[in-house]
């Protein structure tokens, strides 16, 4: 290697050969960096697109989850309003068997009563009966 002293920059004065023997060490250490960093950016960048695919193939197998749940969601809807349906009614049948209840009671209260009512026919027309049998044989 030749440096001059004389002029203003010492690179001027190197000589070509000299120049590429100094910067051949460096070129050959950039040249293999850039070889690993593409390499590193490629591996990257195939990684990546494994997980885009990997992404995209999950999101089409949870399409169809997401729409059973969403039928699980209205099914449960319907099945609330059902069930509030069917409470209502059940307060409505307990109400009817109350008033059944009642109703059969003062049947049975009629009933009774009519049963003593024809007792006491059936007991007034003996004794008229009876009051008839003995005017006849009086006179």
């Amino acid at each position: 290697m030749e440096f001059s002293t004389a002029s203003a920059s010492g690179w001027q004065s190197l000589s070509v050969p000299s120049m590429k023997l100094l910067f051949s060490g460096r070129n050959a250490k950039l040249e293999m960096m850039n070889r690993i960093l593409t390499d590193a950016a490629r591996k990257r960048t195939e990684r990546v697109e494994e997980l885009e695919r990997q992404v995209a193939q999950l999101q089409q197998e949870l399409e169809p989850a997401r729409k059973a749940i969403e039928r699980v969601r209205e099914l449960e809807a319907v099945a609330a309003h059902r069930a509030h349906l069917v409470n209502e009614k059940d307060k409505e049948l307990a109400a009817l068997r109350e008033a059944l209840t009642e109703r059969s009671l003062r049947i049975q209260e009629l009933e009774h009563t009519l049963t003593q009512i024809g007792r006491n026919g059936q007991m007034r027309q003996a004794i008229r009966a009876c009051d008839a049998d003995g005017d006849a044989a009086r006179q």
